[in-house]
């Protein structure tokens, strides 16, 4: 139904580093908690499937991107939420000598309501 109002907020980021031989340290970011209205009632959602790629150059620069897939919560006793990622944007950027950058996020998603 159109004319119904969402108003989302990243409340809580989810962080992890990892390292892999030689000289490469990858560095995840995603939202784990967006917190809101839908239609004036409260809701949070959080995280429930969280996706992690890495590439690399030449010599030394790895790139980490992370970003969630599946979101879901409750609305009240009788509604659920899920939200669903269907598009998402990445980026690269570095810094000489060797210090890459990976960016990614989500750029397009599915918001469904449904009756418990």
């Amino acid at each position: 139904r159109e004319g119904v109002s969402v108003d989302l907020s990243t409340t809580k980021v989810g962080k992890d580093k990892k390292w892999s031989f030689p000289y490469q340290g990858l560095g995840y970011a995603w939202r784990q908690e967006l917190q809101g209205s839908i239609g004036g009632n409260e809701v949070t959602l959080t995280a429930k499937k969280v996706t992690r790629k890495k590439t690399w150059s030449f010599p030394f620069r790895g790139y980490g991107y992370a970003w969630t897939e599946e979101m879901s919560g409750e609305c009240g006793r009788d509604l659920l939420i899920e939200l669903k990622t269907t598009e998402v944007k990445k980026i690269r950027r570095w810094l000489f000598p060797y210090f890459g950058f990976g960016y990614a996020w989500v750029k397009a998603g599915e918001l469904s309501l449904s009756l418990t």
